[in-house]
């Protein structure tokens, strides 16, 4: 999954599928249709030919500033691309050094399919130690405990799909 910003917008999240060599689909979390995207190629003059649900768009694709830039004849779009897994991986130190004592619920940073919970209600579990695993972009993501403590409820179920900020497991702290 990917969370796509453009400038005066709310965050997207954009999770692809191949269908095939060069073809996807695409879906939007603010979208019930799904969008099919195919990779025509490059062309002499440097724009690329993108079909969007069948429809033709020639575009030139560039990078600058840290931002994913579109161009076409009428417009010019410049706009963030972040992997999900990105911004688990960033925010998470901070979050932990954080949390000292208390009730804390696990809300899922990323879509996906829950693989594996590794805990019952009535573990004990440290800060960090496994409590959930996720599968988003055919890769297994394993989410930690918030706190150390026990585990208190667990909201979710293995084959279950799980949306970004939905509950995963609570645990109950002890003051450290």
């Amino acid at each position: 999954m990917y969370l796509v910003k453009l400038p005066g917008e709310k965050e997207q999240g954009v999770t692809l599928f191949e269908t095939k060599r060069g073809q996807w689909t695409a879906s939007i979390d603010s979208s019930e249709t799904p969008v099919s995207l195919e990779i025509k190629g490059r062309r002499s003059d440097g724009l690329f030919d993108l079909f969007i649900n069948g429809e033709l768009h020639r575009l030139q694709i560039k990078a600058r500033n840290g931002k994913l830039v579109l161009c076409d004849e009428n417009a010019t779009v410049a706009f963030d691309i972040v992997h999900a897994a990105d911004l688990v991986l960033a925010d998470s130190a901070s979050v932990a050094e954080e949390i000292k004592s208390g009730n804390e619920t696990l809300a899922s940073p990323i879509t996906g399919i829950v693989l594996d919970v590794p805990v019952k209600v009535g573990d004990r579990v440290e800060r960090g130690a496994p409590v959930v695993i996720i599968e988003a972009m055919k890769m297994e993501n394993a989410f930690g405990a918030p706190i150390s403590g026990m585990v208190s409820e667990i909201h979710i179920e293995a084959g279950k799909t799980i949306f970004v900020g939905d509950p995963l497991v609570s645990i109950s702290g002890e003051n450290e």
